[in-house]
């Protein structure tokens, strides 16, 4: 039941665009790391695409507000074991955007 609601998250953050800053929240980014502890890695994947999806939205000073935590998160997703999942883990297109985000808040 959780993966399909977060897919769902996912596609109202994505969809929404700019328009979603506001409701980006520290206690919805709270909700969203949890899910990326959560035992399946199904719903571990859609919290990574939703982790994304909010660090390309964000402004400069959002990105700040909250990058040691995604930093963190991104970490913990990379030393996971990644062996029955795609060949491709969602993590480095997470730290792929998280990463633009950064040079685009910088203005670099």
């Amino acid at each position: 039941m959780l993966g399909p609601l977060l897919q769902a998250l996912q596609q109202i953050v994505e969809g929404c665009g700019g328009a979603f800053q506001a409701e980006a929240t520290p206690q919805l980014r709270g909700l969203i790391f949890r899910a990326l502890l959560h035992p399946n890695r199904f719903v571990r994947e859609t919290a990574y695409h939703i982790t994304a999806a909010l660090c390309a939205l964000a402004t400069a000073p959002q990105l700040d507000d909250f990058s040691k935590d995604v930093a963190g998160r991104l970490q913990d997703g990379l030393s996971e074991n990644w062996s029955q999942a795609r060949p491709l883990p969602v993590n480095s297109n997470s730290n792929q955007k998280y990463s633009m985000s950064e040079v685009k808040g910088t203005g670099g």
